[in-house]
């Protein structure tokens, strides 16, 4: 019977540390043949926000192993309703943390999980969020999906 219980408490608090705090995880797809065109937004959609705080926010690149860029350029538009307003900053992406990862064997795809700047969102707010590559290159190569994650 406690042995019982004790796997039931675990089984909840396992249930409830991996749902607590994201708020929003999606993915897009590049859809080019040549990767990331400058022309191509990707758009997130943000739903409606539970509590007014700051929140922290992840870019998740899935990139080729012989991505020839150490370092991405971002825009990040946030256009958010009640009340309407809109947020524009520039974000940095570094690719690699060393030289070696971006040179791993055997592996043809890398998932690039970089935190950035939080974003202040208030109770009923919801909207969408922009991407936009500022990089001299019309086009990224080898970049085949980004994704956002908001998490508490």
């Amino acid at each position: 019977m406690a042995r019982s219980t004790v796997s039931l408490i675990l089984t909840v608090l396992l249930l409830i540390s991996c749902t607590g705090g994201t708020v929003q995880y999606q993915f897009r797809t590049i859809s080019g043949n040549d990767g990331w065109e400058r022309t191509d937004t990707l758009t997130y959609d943000i739903p409606e926000i539970k509590e007014t705080r700051n929140y922290g926010m992840h870019i998740q690149i899935r990139v080729g192993t012989q991505f020839p860029y150490r370092t991405i350029w971002i825009a990040r538009e946030l256009e958010l309703d009640n009340p309407h307003m809109l947020k524009c900053d520039t974000v940095r992406i570094d690719m690699s943390d060393s030289p070696d990862q971006m040179d791993a064997t055997g592996v043809t795809i890398l998932t690039v999980d970089r935190e950035v700047s939080s974003i202040h969102l208030k109770k009923g707010q919801k909207g969408r969020l922009r991407l936009i590559h500022l990089m001299r290159q019309e086009s990224l190569p080898m970049i085949h999906e980004i994704g956002i994650k908001l998490v508490q």
